[in-house]
């Protein structure tokens, strides 16, 4: 009888300790609701929303590199390839190439050429030209140095490489015409219409171009861009471009997490005046209701301006650190704009992660640092995800609902698109989440568990 007692006494306990359990998980569940639909609105006004209307993002990100310069891909307009800037500026002694005047290089160096009966060797067939039927060729092409690093420089610096005579050679007008800015290596092995290569139908004197190619690039060494002035170009440029981003997504998350906390406010008082009533006392006036409310919104969304200054601050950390990033890749390869986007938010994901682990509150053990980190990551390789495909789909939109491209000067396609993509990376990253909590790698989520069914039973952790 007394073992009986005691057997239903155990079973009693394991009963409460399950139900405990079920009771923890039931919590567990619509405390992931609950943050879901806050994760969906922080997703829809910030990543998706805020970062179209604060964020430019173009390829090849905000600083030009060499590698990208080389595609023709420029970070801003005055980067790119301008003949003018050499050929038609003046150089360090005051002259130019352009021109017919005294101060013409490229008209003078075509007369010191010339013999009494006005005609000229061409430098690259050896054949005796005319010199009306001439003209002064850049052995390395203008637009070829401009993209090696010529874009670095001033145009007084671009001139005098324009102007230096050993990149100078004069050829027949009509092979300088059909060179244009190729190198000349890959001309001369050009196929023509006819079936022919650039070196066989120009006649080109292989010993001459490669005298005159060599002479080129010791002009070009003289002149091209410098490791200092590298290093001053890349410094102003990440420098400008790091403090402009990091304000940007300082901005982004300082105004996100605002609008987050103004709509919260509101709809505790919408959800307020629907049970009580509008006015809270019958004695209220309209108008001293309606700057009641509006206090309480405002302190509601005051209480939280520390956590906004602190967004803010971590925001433009991340956003300088992103665009730095971006630079050095764009240093091997070239970056589409939904990369700059995936960088600029993955690294404020990991920046988050890093500061939990580094940083973690007084109550958090160590492998809880771990495991929330886990978390902040996923959650911003999910927004990376969903940048990757709202591109696709907003072009799906567009190509299938043409009618919701403008409605009242608003696109509704890039709405549903936002609306769309910020629902489907919140519902992906709480179920990958839960899956993380499910599998419990670090054993906090049984450890969790096993204080709250201590808590509830009263026992002491002694």
């Amino acid at each position: 009888m007394q073992q009986q007692k005691l057997n239903t006494s155990k079973q009693d306990i394991i009963n409460m300790v399950d139900s405990l359990k079920e009771e923890y998980n039931d919590e567990k569940y619509n405390l992931y609701f609950k943050e879901a639909k806050e994760e969906l609105l922080l997703n829809i006004i910030k990543p998706f929303g805020l970062a179209k209307i604060l964020f430019d993002d173009r390829d090849g990100g905000n600083v030009t590199t060499i590698h990208n310069a080389n595609k023709n891909i420029y970070a801003k307009d005055s980067d790119k390839y301008n003949r003018d800037d050499y050929d038609s500026s003046p150089n360090t002694q005051g002259n130019t190439f352009k021109g017919t005047s005294k101060k013409s290089v490229g008209s003078n160096y075509t007369k010191s050429k010339l013999n009494n009966h006005n005609e000229i060797v061409d430098e690259y067939t050896g054949k005796l030209e005319l010199g009306s039927n001439t003209s002064p060729d850049h052995i390395t092409s203008l637009f070829q140095y401009h993209k090696d690093g010529g874009y670095m420089q001033s145009t007084t610096e671009k001139a005098d490489f324009a102007t230096d005579t050993d990149n100078l050679a004069v050829t027949n007008r009509s092979i300088n015409h059909s060179m244009r800015d190729y190198d000349k290596k890959e001309w001369m092995k050009k196929q023509r219409e006819d079936g022919s290569l650039n070196e066989k139908h120009y006649e080109i004197d292989k010993v001459k171009m490669d005298k005159q190619l060599k002479q080129s690039k010791n002009a070009v060494n003289n002149h091209r861009v410098t490791n200092l002035e590298k290093a001053n170009y890349y410094t102003k440029n990440i420098g400008l471009t790091g403090l402009k981003e990091g304000m940007k997504m300082g901005f982004q998350q300082a105004l996100g997490l605002f609008i987050y906390e103004l709509v919260q406010a509101l709809l505790q008082q919408a959800k307020d005046i629907y049970q009580n009533s509008f006015k809270k006392n019958i004695d209220d006036t309209f108008l001293k209701t309606i700057k009641d409310r509006f206090t309480e919104i405002s302190t509601q969304v005051w209480l939280r301006h520390r956590d906004i200054l602190m967004a803010f601050k971590d925001g433009a950390v991340s956003g300088f650190i992103s665009n730095l990033t971006t630079v050095i890749i764009n240093t091997f390869m070239t970056t589409v704009k939904r990369v700059a986007r995936f960088i600029r938010e993955g690294m404020s994901s990991l920046k988050n992660a890093i500061k939990v682990v580094t940083n973690p509150p007084h109550s958090m053990s160590k492998s809880q640092t771990y495991h929330e980190a886990t978390k902040i990551i996923v959650a911003g390789l999910m927004t990376g995800a969903g940048i990757a495909i709202e591109e696709p789909i907003n072009k799906f939109l567009t190509s299938n609902l043409h009618f919701l491209e403008n409605v009242m000067g608003v696109n509704i396609n890039e709405v549903l698109s936002t609306l769309f993509v910020g629902t489907i990376v919140t519902i992906f990253t709480g179920l990958v989440i839960f899956i993380i909590d499910k599998y419990d790698y670090f054993g906090v989520e049984k450890q969790v568990q096993l204080e709250y069914v201590m808590n509830k039973l009263n026992f002491s952790k002694n």
